[in-house]
C-alpha cells in the first residue's frame, strides 16, 4: 500500500520534475559509490515490527525507482545473509536524534563499502511507521554520498525540498523531507 501511494506521488511530481525544480542540490560527503552497484541491505536486531520492516524496505524501493527513472546504475537489493554491505539497526542515539550513519567504511578510491543505518530507538523523536521510512531515505542518501542540507533562517519554517533536510520537529511534523528523493537530489549524488 505504501509503495503505491509513494510510486504515484513519485511518479506525478518527476513525471513533471525539470531543472528548475525548487530544490537545492544537498552538499555532498568525501565518497561516491563504484557503478554499476548492487548493494545489498538487511534489516537486523529486535525492535522491529513487520510493518516497520515494510518501512525501512519502501524507502529502499522508493530510491531504486528514482534511481532507475535518472538512469542511474545502482540498485539496492535486500538479503538475509551476514554479507550485506549496509545494516538496517535500531539505536538509543539521543534525544534530538532520527537515524545516523555508523561505521562507513571507504576503499582507497573512495569507493562505500559498507555501513550501518541506524534508526533511533527513542520513539518520542521517531513514533511511526512514516517517519522511519523518511529517517531511512535520509540516510540512504548518505550512503550514495549526500550530506546534510543546512539551511538558513530563509528556509527555516519550509526549507527547500530534499531528502537531506533535518527533520522539522517530532516525526517530521512539519514536514522538512519530502516521501521521496527530488530530482536535485539524485542529481547531487557523486557519480563516476
Amino acid at each position: 500500500m505504501l509503495r503505491l501511494l509513494f510510486a504515484c506521488a513519485f511518479v506525478f511530481v518527476c513525471g513533471f520534475a525539470t531543472a528548475a525544480d525548487r530544490c537545492l542540490p544537498p552538499p555532498t560527503l568525501n565518497y561516491r559509490v563504484r557503478v554499476p552497484a548492487r548493494l545489498t541491505y538487511k534489516i537486523v536486531g529486535g525492535g522491529w515490527t513487520d510493518e516497520q520492516k515494510e518501512c525501512v524496505a519502501d524507502a529502499f524501493w522508493t530510491w531504486n525507482t528514482a534511481l532507475r527513472q535518472a538512469g542511474r546504475r545502482i540498485q539496492f537489493r535486500q538479503v538475509a545473509t551476514d554479507t550485506a554491505q549496509i545494516t538496517v539497526l535500531r539505536a538509543p542515539l539521543g534525544p534530538d536524534v532520527g537515524g545516523g550513519l555508523i561505521g562507513t567504511t571507504v576503499d582507497a578510491h573512495g569507493y562505500f563499502t559498507g555501513a550501518g543505518l541506524a534508526v533511533t530507538s527513542f520513539t518520542a523523536n521517531v513514533s511511526s511507521c512514516a517517519t522511519i521510512y523518511k529517517v531511512v531515505l535520509h540516510e540512504i542518501g548518505h550512503v550514495l554520498g549526500l550530506d546534510d542540507v543546512v539551511y538558513n533562517t530563509v528556509f527555516s519554517d519550509r526549507p527547500v525540498p530534499s531528502v537531506m533536510n533535518a527533520m522539522g520537529g517530532t516525526d517530521d511534523d512539519r514536514e522538512f523531507i519530502p516521501p521521496y528523493p527530488t530530482s536535485c537530489d539524485v542529481a547531487a549524488i557523486p557519480y563516476p
